[in-house]
């Protein structure tokens, strides 16, 4: 390991899950659907008599002749239509927020990635806030290029810092479509690094490694809430104080009595206890010229949102990718209803 990307001011990563070949849902679901195949064919004694079978027959006739196999994939393009098309329009009517001013809930930032943690990509050894390695062995060894796609690698849990020239905050990427601008293929054949130098790349296999950089410039799409171990203290100085204030201004009572009953009742109250926090959390940002992590940013907790991680020079190429999805998708909708409906009707 290159000792002077380590940075022993830093703690070390999290333990990072590899992904195998199958996860234990998707094997339980092949195990499921085997049985039940295994378990047709010897109930209608063997292949052949399951394919000949009327009822089968019937089955296929009316699922294939009459199109309906075109009405069961009909939802799924209309679904992803409408997925992609609510992301592009999250992502045009955002408007790209400095850190300190940025709102709670959905936010666009853009800054300098920083690592929170000692994070090293594990073939070019280099200091990174996100990487992916997919390894591969050779399937034939008489054909070079034949290769078998065997694990992967992700640093996708492990948080890291996003800094402009207002604030700091933390971004855990866990769930989020991230979009490395670095990548480079790793192949040991015999002792013979043929593409690439990393001695991590057992003989025989190819390492293909995509990571984001420290210091790299980062597009960030996510939601965005206050952490739950800020300075609490320092924080709640500033809020009792507010409050203090609103207790002496007639004025700010008489706002928050929105019954105008002359009094402030406990519901009335909590509002203003509320706004009192959001001002002592900004105050105590602008309070300081040292960056403190003003907010946390992770996945959305709500289904439709997507959480975007990308070099920022992959901006404008991610709207066009979704353009493309939408496009694609609405293609695949038109087509098998109008292609479902004619062979319906006519078959």
């Amino acid at each position: 390991m290159n000792k002077a990307y380590i940075n022993n001011n830093l703690p070390s990563p999290p333990e990072i899950p590899s992904r195998k070949s199958l996860s234990l849902k998707k094997k339980l679901m092949v195990f499921i659907i085997t049985g039940i195949f295994i378990f047709i064919f010897f109930q209608t004694k063997g292949l052949e008599s399951v394919l000949n079978s009327p009822g089968i027959k019937k089955i296929a006739e009316f699922f294939i002749f009459k199109g309906i196999f075109l009405f069961v994939i009909f939802p799924l393009f209309l679904l992803g239509f409408i997925k992609y098309l609510k992301f592009k329009n999250i992502i045009s009517d955002l408007p790209t927020s400095k850190i300190r001013s940025a709102s709670m809930g959905m936010v666009e930032l853009k800054g300098t990635a920083k690592r929170k943690y000692n994070l090293l990509s594990p073939c070019a050894n280099l200091p990174c806030i996100y990487y992916k390695v997919n390894k591969y062995k050779r399937a034939n060894k008489a054909n070079q290029s034949g290769w078998t796609w065997y694990e992967t690698i992700v640093s996708g849990s492990t948080p890291f810092y996003l800094e402009d020239d207002y604030g700091r905050v933390c971004v855990y990427p866990e769930g989020a479509q991230v979009l490395p601008l670095k990548k480079e293929t790793y192949i040991n054949t015999g002792g013979v690094y043929s593409q690439g130098i990393s001695f991590m790349v057992p003989m025989g296999q190819k390492w293909e490694e995509e990571v984001i950089l420290d210091n790299s410039p980062l597009y960030i799409l996510g939601w965005a809430e206050y952490p739950l171990n800020s300075d609490k203290s320092e924080i709640k100085k500033i809020r009792l104080e507010i409050l203090r204030k609103i207790k002496k201004n007639e004025k700010l009572l008489s706002f928050y009595d929105t019954d105008k009953n002359g009094k402030i009742d406990a519901h009335e109250w909590e509002k203003a206890i509320s706004d009192a926090d959001k001002k002592a959390y900004k105050q105590f940002l602008s309070g300081s010229g040292n960056k403190k992590e003003s907010f946390i940013v992770l996945d959305p907790p709500y289904k439709g949102f997507p959480m975007i991680i990308a070099p920022t020079r992959l901006e404008d190429k991610i709207l066009k990718k979704f353009n493309l999805y939408i496009w694609v998708n609405l293609a695949g909708a038109v087509f098998a209803f109008v292609g479902g409906s004619i062979m319906f009707f006519t078959n």
